[in-house]
């Protein structure tokens, strides 16, 4: 009894598991320092792209709430681009702080 008990247990916690593991993970977005942002797919760890920030030196980022924008800081010109993360385009650049 002991024993059907043990793989039921298991038999769930394995398909909970692989539930788990289907669900989409979604996206990173990585700072280069040779510049641009490189967008990696957090299912696969692969980069799938890059985006140029149109400034040199990423180096803060930030994911709006709704994940809409990034707002990446670049170091260089002292500017902020925003992208759109649909289309991965800048929507907005050259703001001075």
């Amino acid at each position: 009894m002991k024993l059907k008990h043990l793989a039921v247990t298991l038999a769930v916690s394995l398909a909970l598991s692989a539930t788990a593991n289907a669900a989409d993970r979604g996206k990173a977005y990585v700072s280069n320092q040779d510049g641009g942002v490189s967008i990696i797919d957090l299912n696969t760890l692969a980069t799938t792209g890059s985006i140029d920030v149109k400034g040199d030196g990423p180096r803060g980022l930030a994911v709006s709430e709704d994940g809409k924008l990034l707002i990446v800081a670049t170091r260089e010109n002292g500017s902020i681009s925003v992208i759109d993360t649909a289309t991965n385009e800048v929507v907005k650049t050259d703001i001075r702080w």
